[in-house]
């Protein structure tokens, strides 16, 4: 085979391969909605697999949760509103879902914890009936 063709091929076969690889499994108007927010490819493509389209993105950045901790609260199932609420109470993704697994709000949580009660603690006070001063439900 001629060595010009083969070059050609393998360059035509790279570029195409480059140009909808990141893309994978994202819509024209999903990519363009990315596009449009400044997220790379890469990051778009794995907020979708999460389960964070681009609207949803902007509702996570306009809670005030950063870019970069998206990923771990819709992780733990907590959506913008919430993980904001969870963040300003002090809380990481991964804390604050081993409390709402546990049925408390961000406000019981602090309340149990400046009580100076772990969450198995708090459990198994709720469940005597009991709160510290503070918690509500």
């Amino acid at each position: 085979m001629n060595p010009r063709i083969l070059t050609l091929c393998l360059i035509t076969a790279l570029v195409a391969g480059c140009a909808s690889a990141p893309w994978e499994g994202v819509s024209e108007s999903e990519i363009a909605a990315w596009n449009r927010l400044n997220v790379s490819s890469q990051s778009a493509v794995q907020f979708n697999a999460a389960g964070v389209s681009s609207a949803n993105y902007s509702q996570w950045l306009a809670e005030g949760v950063p870019a970069k901790l998206i990923l771990s609260w819709a992780a733990v199932r907590i959506g913008p509103a919430e993980a904001a609420t969870w963040l300003r109470s002090g809380f990481d993704a991964e804390t604050a879902g081993l409390w709402k697994q546990q049925s408390f709000t961000a406000q019981d949580a602090v309340a149990w914890k400046k009580g100076g009660f772990s969450l198995d603690a708090a459990v198994k006070e709720r469940a005597k009936g009991l709160k510290p001063i503070g918690v509500s439900s």
